[in-house]
């Protein structure tokens, strides 16, 4: 008699986590969705303000004064510049990867 008792119990359970685990796979479809879009903005940002980092440095390369010691600290600093944003975009295109 007892196990009759637990069967609908047992039911109402199976049942609460059958919608549980839909639920779950709509957020983390979601959450993909979001994470995809927030990489994709940070790329733009990043190649944009890589394109900017190396058209000053062609600028300031062109000059021919590089026996100037404040230029060579400008110049090295846009080369460590773009040297991060350049890794920042790898890191962006290997999170990318991971996503899909």
């Amino acid at each position: 008699m007892r196990t009759l008792l637990y069967i609908p119990l047992l039911l109402v359970t199976a049942c609460l986590m059958g919608c549980g685990d839909k639920y779950a796979k709509e957020k983390d479809a979601l959450r993909r969705q979001i994470r995809t879009e927030f990489y994709e903005q940070e790329l733009q940002k990043v190649s944009a303000e890589l394109a900017r980092t190396d058209s000053l440095l062609t600028v300031a390369r062109a000059d021919s004064d590089s026996l100037n010691v404040e230029k060579r600290i400008y110049l090295d600093s846009l080369e460590l510049a773009c040297d991060v944003q350049g890794a920042m975009i790898r890191y962006i295109h290997r999170k990318q990867q991971e996503i899909e």
